[in-house]
């Protein structure tokens, strides 16, 4: 269905050690299918999502699902390049027929393209079609664009890292509307009310998550 995009492929690194051999299976499909049709850009992105849910999972789910929940965030966008960027594509059934096929987790995969959903009036009205009604779901649909945007934060400093970057400059250029205006704060606002959780605390628990897996997100790079 969709074409591969890598030529030459990427080097996805393993930060979050899985220990249910199956969900290890599961993540060796998920890498196979990010170094043929996910750019690096996308791809560290990917990554960046799959640590922040590892860690997530013991703020909101006490680490019970924690493998679950990483396995989540690294799958989300992983039709994005191969659909073209095409909204009406993402996450749609014929991504989901051809997650499927590959082998993927069927739960795995709602829970993961559930991030193109709805929340509170934010997001995507005609999206995936699987409800965000999980703690796993709700903390995905505002980390999704929280990574990215903490990302985008790192790329205009001196150090290109996010290692020397504090919460509160995070929360800065969130308030900078002109700033990474592609980013919708919105969605990453709904941590407010699904969660429960102030903004500046969900930022935190993302952004020391990520750190915790820097040399792994920042070292990225096709081999």
């Amino acid at each position: 269905m969709y074409a591969k995009v890598n030529v030459p492929q990427i080097s996805i690194p393993s930060p979050v050690s899985y220990s249910n051999s199956s969900l290890s299976e599961q993540r060796g499909r998920i890498a196979a299918l990010i170094c043929d049709y996910v750019t690096l850009a996308l791809a560290q992105h990917l990554v960046s999502v799959e640590c922040a849910m590892y860690e997530l999972a013991t703020v909101y789910q006490d680490g019970g699902d924690a493998e679950h929940w990483a396995l989540a965030g690294l799958l989300h966008d992983i039709d994005w390049d191969a659909c073209k960027k095409d909204p009406e594509l993402h996450c749609r059934k014929g991504s989901q027929d051809w997650l499927l096929s590959n082998g993927i987790d069927r739960k795995i995969m709602e829970d993961a393209f559930s991030h193109y959903g709805n929340v509170a009036g934010f997001g995507f009205q005609n999206g995936s079609g699987f409800p965000v009604n999980t703690r796993l779901r709700e903390s995905l649909f505002a980390a999704d664009e929280l990574c990215g945007f903490i990302i985008a934060c790192a790329l205009v400093r001196p150090s290109k890292s996010i290692m020397d970057m504090e919460t509160s400059s995070v929360m800065k250029k969130f308030k900078d509307k002109h700033f990474a205006a592609q980013v919708d704060r919105t969605l990453i606002r709904t941590c407010e009310v699904t969660l429960k959780t102030p903004l500046s605390d969900f930022v935190g628990h993302t952004l020391n998550a990520m750190k915790k897996y820097s040399a792994a997100i920042e070292g990225m790079k096709k081999s």
